[in-house]
C-alpha cells in the first residue's frame, strides 16, 4: 500500500519495547504519523524489554558490524538520559575473563585494536590490584572494557515512550494482530475488540510474540527459550562492591552478572539456551538447581557472596534467530508488513541505530540490512556462530 502523493505515511508499530519504541520514535521525526500499540505498554513486566537491566558492550568477536554500531546506539540512550533527566546508564565498564583459550575474546581484543576503542588486558596482579573481590586463581586472562556499561531497560522504555508521545506518537494500550489484506497488501490490524486500524506500513516488533503471531512462517526461525536470572544482596556497600563492573567468564559454561548498580542486587545468570518458552502460558518460578548451580560459582569466583542471601529472581525469555542475527523483513505475502525481532539483549542496545534503519527503509530512503533477511539459509546448522550474540 502506498500513500497518496504529499500525504503523510501512516504507521501502525506492533510492541513497545525498544525496538518498537525507537522504530517509531524515527518514524514519527521523519513525518510519519505513527500510531503504536501494545497490550501491556512500555517495559511492562512480560516484556523482553521489561527487565531491570541490559548490557552495552562494543566486544563481538570477530563481528566488526555490531562493534561499530554500539558506540552510535549508546549515543543516542545516552540523550534520551539527557532529555529526561533519569539514570538510563551506569557506566561501570565489562570484564572479560576466560578460564581455558577463547577465540571469541582474542577476535575481540583485534576488532576493538582495529576500531581505536579501548581496552586493557589484565594478568591477575593486575586484576587481583583493581578487583579485590575475584578470586582468579584458575583465570587464564582477562580484559577491561571501559566504554561499556548497565543500561536500565524498563525505567529506558518507559522514558523513551514519553518521548514519543512528546513528538506526537499515538498509543494504543489493546493487542493487534493482521486483519484484511487486498493482494499483496495488508489493509489493516485488527485488536481484541474486533476495530479493524488502518495504514499504509505494518511494523510487528512484538518480541517473543512475533513467533506466535507468524506461525508456521517463523516455527524454525525464531525460538523463544526461558532464561533463569538471580539477585543476591552483597554483603555490605563496601567500596570493593561498589566499583565491581559488569563481568562475564568464558569456560566450560558461559557465567555473567552485574554489580548492584540501582539496589536490586548483584544479578547472576548463565548464559545458554534455556527450555522452549511460551510468553503467555509458561511459569516463571525459578530452578532450584540453577540457583545451587550459581551458588556454587559464587563461592568459587566471587567468595564474598557464597553465603549471600537471594534477593529476587526472574525468568527472563531469549528470543533469538538460529544464527543470532536480528530479523528484519518484509512478510512474505504482504509487502507492507515489516517483521522486526530476534537478538534479545543484543537488539535492546542496538535499538536506537535499528530503529533509525527501519524507519529509512520503509521510507525507501535506505536498502535492508542482508544479514536480517528471512533467509531459510540461517536456518541451517552451517549458519549457527561459535557464540549466539543475543543473550549478553
Amino acid at each position: 500500500m502506498v500513500p497518496t502523493k504529499g500525504k503523510k505515511p501512516r504507521v501502525h508499530v506492533i510492541g513497545a519495547g525498544a525496538l518498537g519504541c525507537w522504530t517509531a520514535f524515527h518514524l514519527r521525526k521523519a513525518g510519519c504519523e505513527v500510531t503504536l500499540f501494545d497490550f501491556g505498554g512500555p517495559g511492562h513486566f512480560y516484556s523482553s524489554s521489561g527487565g531491570e537491566t541490559r548490557v552495552s558492550r562494543t566486544a563481538y568477536g570477530a563481528d566488526l558490524h555490531y562493534s561499530q554500531m554500539v558506540p552510535h546506539a549508546l549515543k543516542q540512550w545516552r540523550e534520551l538520559e539527557q532529555a529526561t533527566g533519569l539514570v538510563l546508564y551506569h557506566p561501570t565498564g565489562v570484564l572479560w575473563m576466560h578460564t581455558q583459550p577463547c577465540p571469541y575474546l582474542e577476535d575481540s581484543e583485534r576488532i576493538l585494536g582495529s576500531l581505536n576503542l579501548p581496552f586493557q588486558p589484565l594478568d591477575k596482579h593486575a586484576l587481583s590490584q583493581r578487583f579485590a573481590v575475584i578470586a582468579n586463581e584458575d583465570l587464564q586472562g582477562a580484559f577491561w572494557e571501559p566504554n561499556a556499561g548497565v543500561l536500565m531497560a524498563s525505567r529506558a522504555c518507559k522514558a523513551l515512550a514519553r518521548r514519543c508521545r512528546e513528538a506526537g506518537v499515538v498509543f494504543r494500550l489493546i493487542k493487534a494482530e493482521p486483519g484484511p489484506s487486498k493482494g499483496e497488501a495488508l489493509r489493516g490490524i485488527v485488536d481484541e475488540d474486533g476495530e479493524t486500524h488502518l495504514a499504509d506500513h505494518f511494523v510487528f516488533a512484538c518480541g517473543p510474540w512475533l513467533r506466535s503471531l507468524f506461525q508456521p512462517l517463523l516455527n524454525t526461525f525464531l525460538t523463544v527459550t526461558r532464561q533463569d536470572v538471580c539477585f543476591f544482596k552483597v554483603p555490605k556497600p563496601s567500596t570493593s562492591w561498589r566499583k565491581l563492573p559488569v563481568w562475564i567468564e568464558f569456560g566450560d559454561v558461559i557465567y555473567y552478572g552485574l554489580p548492584d548498580v540501582d539496589g536490586g542486587g548483584f544479578k547472576v545468570a548463565i548464559d545458554k539456551r534455556g527450555e522452549a518458552f511460551d510468553p503467555d502460558t509458561s511459569d516463571r518460578i525459578i530452578s532450584n538447581q540453577l540457583v545451587s548451580q550459581i551458588r556454587a560459582f559464587l563461592a568459587h569466583r566471587f567468595p564474598g557472596l557464597d553465603q549471600a542471601p537471594l534477593v529476587n529472581s526472574r525468568i527472563c525469555q531469549y528470543t533469538n534467530t538460529p544464527d543470532g542475527e536480528l530479523l528484519f523483513d518484509r512478510h512474505p505475502a504482504w509487502k507492507n508488513l515489516w517483521l522486526l525481532g530476534g537478538g534479545s539483549g543484543h537488539a535492546f542496545k542496538l535499538a536506537p541505530v535499528v530503529g533509525a534503519r527501519v524507519a529509512q527503509v520503509i521510507l525507501g530512503k535506505e536498502t535492508q540490512e542482508p544479514r536480517w533477511r528471512l533467509d531459510p539459509k540461517r536456518v541451517t546448522p552451517a549458519a549457527k556462530t561459535q557464540f549466539q550474540r543475543g543473550e549478553i
